[in-house]
């Protein structure tokens, strides 16, 4: 069928094995290895992981000729649910949309069923070209209409009201990546004058609560120079600082008492002491220590709420993270990924 339908693109909304149970079966090669479909052979010539999906490629030969198919696998869908934020999907279906092709042939989409997974995802992208070209969208139309050609596309209520939000967030924000070379050159051309609709933008969803909530004093958990903390079988242990023009670093050791033989756990302690200076530079920097350390404490003068300076800190490392992988980034949907997880106001 993707031989004779001139298919280059397969999107892949479901695992393996879910809950134990099997889902769908592996119908490609690993990578570098060679496998036979009866008169067609597929290589697979890269395999990359991402936070929320796989990405493969596999040249597709018959006879003589070779072609190029790209599998986009998004792996943060539960069965029978939804993603727990709709800029995951959002993001993949653009990864899908820029995906090569140039022989003119259709996308396949398949989950498990083939029904509520592939037929939520299917209306998000067919409503989205639809609001984009039109300016009206009939959400009801759409699944009735798929649900006429195959029974239970978009299943759940929650579904179908996850495809509202998902619709939403497309067509009233700029969810289109930026490249690394494009996002350099608009820093180049911006200034202090910049007006804020000239920025990407981002819902505000604080409530009263959480407001309120910003305010209120912070414990103070770390010890002093040398000291060790005994509590029970954990025991952990400060060095001095060392101090740097923009932050503070010091080393916690935990050890833990097990079994008569003691585990160890090294964490870098991380303060950032410049956030007041209105600068940018020194947080960029921060943000760069930060992330290439795979166990770490980071600490923002004054983050009482968790959500204002964190948030920011958290998508500006995020935003830095995903140029140097995907050499590609989107501000609005960075910044909406790090409200769903954490309400507050980056």
């Amino acid at each position: 069928m993707v031989w004779q339908q001139n298919v280059e693109k397969i999107v892949m909304v479901t695992n393996l094995v879910e809950e134990r149970k099997d889902k769908c079966e592996k119908y490609w090669p690993s990578l570098g290895a060679t496998q036979m479909y009866g008169e067609i052979q597929v290589l697979c010539q890269r395999d990359e992981t991402f936070a929320e999906f796989t990405r493969r490629t596999f040249d597709v030969s018959k006879d003589t000729q070779t072609r190029s198919l790209t599998q986009l696998h998004f792996t943060s869908w539960p069965d029978k649910d939804v993603p727990k934020n709709v800029t995951s999907i959002i993001e993949f279906r653009q990864k899908v949309l820029y995906a090569p092709a140039t022989l003119g042939g259709p996308t396949l989409v398949h989950c498990s069923a083939g029904d509520w997974r592939t037929g939520t995802y299917l209306a998000i992208d067919i409503l989205t070209k639809e609001g984009e070209a039109e300016g009206a969208i009939d959400i009801p139309g759409c699944v009735l209409n798929m649900r006429q050609n195959r029974p239970i596309m978009v299943q759940t209520a929650v579904q179908y009201a996850y495809l509202h939000y998902a619709i939403l967030h497309s067509l009233i924000f700029d969810c289109k990546p930026v490249t690394n070379e494009k996002f350099k050159l608009r820093q180049r051309r911006a200034d202090h004058r910049m007006k804020p609709k000239q920025l990407q933008e981002t819902p505000n969803v604080l409530t009263k609560t959480e407001r309120e909530l910003m305010y209120n004093d912070i414990a103070v958990y770390l010890l002093a120079d040398n000291q060790v903390l005994k509590n029970g079988i954990f025991s952990v242990r400060c060095s001095k600082p060392e101090a740097s023009e923009y932050r503070n670093k010091r080393r916690l050791t935990v050890e833990h008492r097990a079994n008569q033989a003691n585990e160890t756990l090294s964490l870098t302690y991380l303060k950032f002491t410049e956030w007041n200076t209105g600068e940018q530079k020194p947080i960029l920097i921060h943000c760069r220590c930060c992330s290439h350390r795979r166990v770490l404490i980071a600490q923002l003068t004054d983050y009482r709420d968790g959500a204002n300076k964190c948030g920011l800190f958290c998508v500006v490392a995020t935003l830095l993270q995903r140029m140097e992988v995907e050499r590609e980034v989107n501000v609005a949907n960075a910044a909406q990924n790090v409200k769903a997880r954490r309400k507050g106001d980056p």
